[in-house]
């Protein structure tokens, strides 16, 4: 009895212990741990099956932080970036546990892309915080790369730390000259290392940018004088030639590096890209930038900002633009890719349309060619604010270029205005085919003895051109559609209307969206109505595009209801330039379109105060529709912006002694600034007293007109 007990016992005591290890094996946490050794003891071998296994340890355990960091390193090492940045932000691994990224330097070079990239202080933060925790288990070349990296970023510290190490790792060292020369202004924080490494004398840098690059190159040619140097110092050797303006020296070292460091040299046609638009060869560095750009999953800005100008050196306007456009919409926050596409369309002339794509708010840094679009849109005040804040000195006023803001007739979409044709064809024909012999680029060269040709050839042979001829000539879909450009416009300068229009379809067959082409194919058709339905529903965005729609449907007897439809749908999309709604309203109001006017010219008005036209639209608006408080608002506006100000400034006086007959205070205050002009002293006070009696008379405020009596 006792011993069946005791059995029972015993046999209860075990099922519990059994339940309980079972209970261990299949606890979340534990199942992890297997997934993680076992993905662990895979290594690298498939990643595929690894990232599988690790999502599910996740799901299984979904605040372990062991599972998502090793999920993170795997989608890191498969290229996956943005669901590794989806992880990391969403679940702030990096700040709740930062000792999993201590000692892991197989992670610096996808964090220091994910940190360029998105310019994310928490990735630099986790960059920083890897490398200060490798540095003793990197080289001094590793080490010189990444501590450009964070001088690049700023991150100071990091940076410091990574140079001290190098150098005691190897006190002779160039890459801390080279830095020093390339990031003077970051280097000028790092005064501890600076006094021990790179002394100061009385306060100053001992060294000068160039004294700096040249101690680089000394301290290579004594290695080099040793044996054969290390490829990275031949690669330091480039850069410093190059910084010191010696290109033709730079191009020789890569030559010497490409024979003497046999293997993979793709990482050199960069720079000698960049060497060749230094030395403005625009057809070798168009080469070369359009073989980097295309092996490049995301676009290196640096690298589309040279692709794009030497592509309008050459040109070829089409894949300037395309190659702009491409980069804002794949970089859309960053500042220097507006910057680029403004350049590409203040160069086709559209300096309104380059204005807003630098400023959509009204908003950007100071620079001298955001002064230039402001005074070539007639933003005279606004241009000289900024020339004042950089210091650059203003010309007189009125030997500005367009100093009324005068923006073109809308009706210019529709029409095609071809330059005079060449009467020196012969002539031309021979600049062509000398620019074919010399040449670097096979597509330049045969563009170059197509237009050749075309030149020398009567007009009459022309007429029977093979499209698919010049289309060949391209070497992808923007080469081929860029020659049928240039054919199109070689036709339209001829006069050949129907052949061009047949040509500037195949090249939109080819580039569907390219809105280039499609503002061609519109003028070309005079805003056919069925053309620019089909052009606006490839390019809603393109101002031009969207005018010559409305010009069609105003043309085609839209109701006014319809137009003024149109027009409040392109206000709440916000695409266009204040610009392009005055050509707008300007065309609308002179065919009797008075309420979508209205609605355009309010736009124009309350999007660009400093901007002329605007104001002149909103006062020619305001007397149709019988507002005098608007249009003493818009009149005087334009009249303290307008270096004509005369007749503003008497519609004004007219509308204000009508809306207010009795008003001596008034009649006076209007008096005295009639009697002066904008670019007087006494303006701004005399403008301010109108103004506040006006707004004193509007708000039914008269107590300082009652107490002055």
């Amino acid at each position: 009895m006792i011993h069946n007990r005791l059995f029972g016992l015993a046999f209860a005591v075990l099922l519990i212990a059994a339940l309980a290890c079972a209970g261990y094996w299949f606890r979340p946490s534990h199942r992890v741990t297997r997934i993680l050794d076992a993905v662990e003891r895979a290594g690298n071998d498939d990643l595929e099956s690894a990232e599988r296994a690790l999502r599910r340890a996740v799901q299984i355990a979904p605040d372990h932080d062991a599972a998502q960091f090793a999920l993170v390193k795997v989608l890191l090492a498969r290229g996956k970036h943005d669901d590794a940045l989806e992880i990391l932000e969403s679940t702030r691994l990096v700040t709740r546990n930062p000792a999993l990224w201590q000692e892991a330097p197989s992670l610096l070079q996808p964090l220091k892309s994910l940190a360029l990239r998105t310019g994310n202080a928490t990735w630099q933060q986790a960059f920083a915080a890897v490398l200060t925790g490798s540095l003793d288990r990197l080289a001094p070349e590793t080490l010189i790369k990444y501590a450009e990296m964070c001088l690049h970023m700023g991150l100071t510290s990091p940076a410091w730390q990574a140079i001290l190490r190098v150098q005691e790792i190897d006190p002779e060292d160039p890459g801390p000259f080279l830095l020093a020369a390339a990031y003077p202004g970051t280097w000028a924080e790092l005064p501890t290392f600076m006094s021990t490494t790179v002394p100061q004398q009385d306060g100053e840098q001992a060294m000068t940018r160039d004294e700096l690059l040249n101690n680089c190159l000394a301290r290579i040619a004594a290695r080099e004088a040793d044996g054969v140097i290390p490829r990275r110092m031949a690669v330091m050797r480039v850069r410093a030639f190059t910084m010191l303006g010696q290109h033709d020296k730079a191009l020789e070292e890569l030559d010497r590096i490409e024979k003497a460091y046999p293997g993979d040299n793709s990482g050199l046609v960069p720079r000698r890209a960049a060497l060749l638009y230094s030395l403005q060869r625009w057809d070798s560095a168009y080469e070369l930038l359009r073989q980097t750009d295309a092996r490049t999953a995301f676009p290196v800005l640096t690298t589309r900002e040279m692709l794009v100008r030497s592509a309008l050196q050459l040109g070829l306007g089409l894949p300037a633009l395309i190659y702009a456009e491409d980069s804002v919409a794949r970089l859309p926050s960053e500042p220097r890719a507006a910057m680029l596409l403004a350049q590409v369309w203040a160069q086709f002339g559209s300096s309104e349309d380059a204005l807003y794509i630098l400023a959509p708010d009204g908003k950007a840094p100071p620079s001298p060619f955001l002064a230039f679009l402001l005074e070539r849109t007639g933003r005279i005040i606004a241009a000289d604010a900024v020339r004042h804040r950089l210091g650059i000195e203003q010309e007189r006023e009125i030997a500005r270029r367009n100093p009324g803001g005068r923006v073109p007739p809308a009706e210019r979409a529709v029409t095609w205005i071809a330059p005079p044709a060449p009467t020196n064809t012969a002539v031309i024909a021979t600049s062509f085919r000398g620019h074919a012999e010399r040449t670097a680029s096979p597509f330049m060269k045969g563009l170059h003895e197509h237009t050749a040709d075309w030149y020398a050839s009567p007009r009459t042979d022309n007429k029977t051109v093979s499209l698919e001829k010049w289309a060949a000539l391209g070497r992808d879909p923007l080469e081929k559609a860029a020659a049928l450009h240039r054919l199109g416009r070689l036709q339209a300068e001829a006069d050949q209307h129907e052949e061009a229009l047949r040509t500037v379809e195949r090249a939109i067959d080819i580039l569907p969206a390219a809105s280039l082409l499609w503002r061609m194919r519109v003028a070309l058709t005079e805003g056919d109505e069925s053309v620019t339905v089909q052009a606006y529903g490839a390019c809603p965005h393109d101002p031009v595009i969207w005018l010559a729609r409305l010009i069609a449907m105003v043309r085609g007897d839209a109701s006014e209801d319809v137009v003024s439809d149109f027009v409040t749908a392109a206000v709440a999309r916000g695409r266009y330039a204040p610009g392009a709604f005055v050509r707008a309203g300007t065309f609308l109001l002179e065919n009797k379109q008075l309420s979508a006017a209205t609605i355009a010219a309010q736009q124009a008005q309350q999007r660009a105060p400093g901007f002329l036209p605007a104001h002149d639209l909103a006062m020619r608006c305001a007397k149709k529709t019988g507002d005098p408080v608007w249009v003493m608002q818009s009149a005087l506006q334009a009249a303290n912006m307008a270096i004509w100000h005369t007749s503003y400034l008497r519609t004004f006086a007219r509308a204000a002694t009508q809306q207010y007959p009795d008003n001596p205070e008034l009649a006076a205050a209007i008096q005295a600034l009639l009697a002066t002009t904008p670019i007087r002293p006494e303006w701004p006070d005399r403008l301010a007293a109108v103004q506040s009696i006006l707004t004193r008379l509007q708000t039914g405020d008269n107590t300082e007109g009652l107490a002055a009596e």
